[in-house]
Order: C-alpha cells, then structure tokens, then sequence
C-alpha cells in the first residue's frame, strides 16, 4: 500500500498537467483583481467566501483534465491490469490512487482563493480586525471545502470505475452538474426542491460559503461529504472486482 502511495504521489508531482493548472490557478488569482473593479475592491474576508464559492465552476474543467490524464488512461495503457498483476489487491489500488487524486484536487482547489485573497487583502485589508473569529472562519471555510471537493471528485472517481472509460466519466459529470445548476435554481422558488437537493454534496458550497452557520449546519456538511465519500467509494471498489482487466 505504501509503495502505490509513493507511485501515485511521485506521478501527481511530475504531472505537467497538474503543474499547467497550479500555474493558471496562480494567474486567475493575479489577474482577478486587475480586469474587475468589483474583485479589486472587496476586502480580503469577502473575497475569501466569494473566490471559494465561484470556484466550483472554475474547478471542473481542470480538474476533469488532469483525472482523464492522471487516472482515466490508465485502464487502456495496463497500467492498472500489470498492478493486479503484481499481486496489489485492487482495494488497495484503488484507495492509493484516490487518496492521490483527492491531494491534488485539493491543492488545486484552493490556489485561486489563497491568492485572490492575499492579493486583497494586502490591497484593502482583511474586512475586519484579524481575531480569533477572523481565524476560525478561514479554518472553516478551509476545512469543510476540503471535504466537499472531496465528495464531490469520489462521485468522478465512481463513475471512472463503474465505466471504465477516460471520457465518458467525464462527460456524466458534466451532466450531473447540469442538472444541479437547474436544482439550484429551482431551490430558490421550491421548498421541496430546496430539501432535497439541500441533502446532496454539490449544494454544501453555499452553506459553506455564508459567514455565520451553526454547529448543526457544518455538522450536517461533514455527514453528507463523508457519507457521499463512502458510498462512492464502496461502488467503485464493488464495481473495480467484478471487473475483467484487459
């Protein structure tokens, strides 16, 4: 397991791919506040919840190209055949590669709002004196975010194991957050809509994002992002034995 660890991590760290899109997530975050007014003159704390939130549609497409690339050529390249081959036991295959996966979605995820904000901040100060409230809302933020971009690419990975295909994960994702951008919308006028797609993990974004919530609020982001984690996980695995490797 720790030998797949270190392969996986080795290949993440010489991606070009993932160092392409580090790279442009840097240049978003520089070049944000040059092109609009309206980013070059919010505080740092605003910048921060408004950056975080509008980064889930700034994340997908990149995110979507290095999984094709990191993950998705794999089945047709044997790579993964020649790892069962090698006696690593698919399980195991498919946590190392996960875990890998999830690193690099996070760092990806978070490089635009780092420097966005940093770049505000130092332009019109935080939004407010830095106290331990001012911390602990940047700890929040940080760490629930962390768990929905980790809910939300296991659901990618899922559906690259169900499929077995480097595209048409890809392109069933894409439909999946179609159809939850009309469910957004849709929440806004319909209770009942707003209920139902509250419980998913691509609503939490929102939650979140909003500068006060209550202890039951994130407890409630926590359960769905786990709970979405380990139920695609456990397809994924279920899915990946019954399949024949060729």
């Amino acid at each position: 397991m720790l030998n797949l660890l270190k392969a996986e991590f080795h290949k993440l760290k010489t991606s070009k791919i993932f160092w392409l899109i580090l790279l442009a997530g840097i240049a978003q975050g520089i070049g944000g506040p040059l092109v609009s007014e309206k980013l070059r003159t919010m505080s740092g704390e605003d910048m921060l919840l408004f950056s975080t939130q509008i980064q889930q549609f700034l994340l997908y497409i990149p995110i979507l190209c290095v999984f094709a690339y990191f993950v998705g050529t794999e089945f047709h390249t044997g790579s993964i055949k020649n790892l069962v081959a090698y006696g690593h036991r698919r399980r195991d295959i498919i946590i190392a590669k996960s875990i890998a996966f999830y690193v690099g979605t996070v760092i990806i995820s978070f490089i635009f709002p780092l420097v966005i904000t940093l770049i505000n901040t130092f332009l019109n100060g935080y939004g407010r004196s830095f106290t331990i409230q001012a911390l602990l809302l940047i700890l929040r933020v940080t760490f629930l975010m962390t768990l929905v971009y980790i809910g939300m690419v296991s659901i990618l990975v899922m559906l690259f194991y169900l499929t077995r295909n480097a595209y048409r994960p890809v392109v069933l994702f894409y439909l999946l957050d179609s159809v939850c951008r009309v469910c957004q919308t849709l929440s806004m006028r319909n209770n009942t809509v707003k209920d139902i797609y509250g419980k998913t993990v691509f609503y939490q974004v929102t939650t979140v994002t909003l500068k006060e919530i209550t202890f039951s609020q994130g407890l409630e982001v926590v359960a769905i992002c786990l709970i979405t984690l380990a139920l695609s996980t456990a397809i994924a695995m279920a899915a990946f034995n019954k399949a024949e490797l060729k």
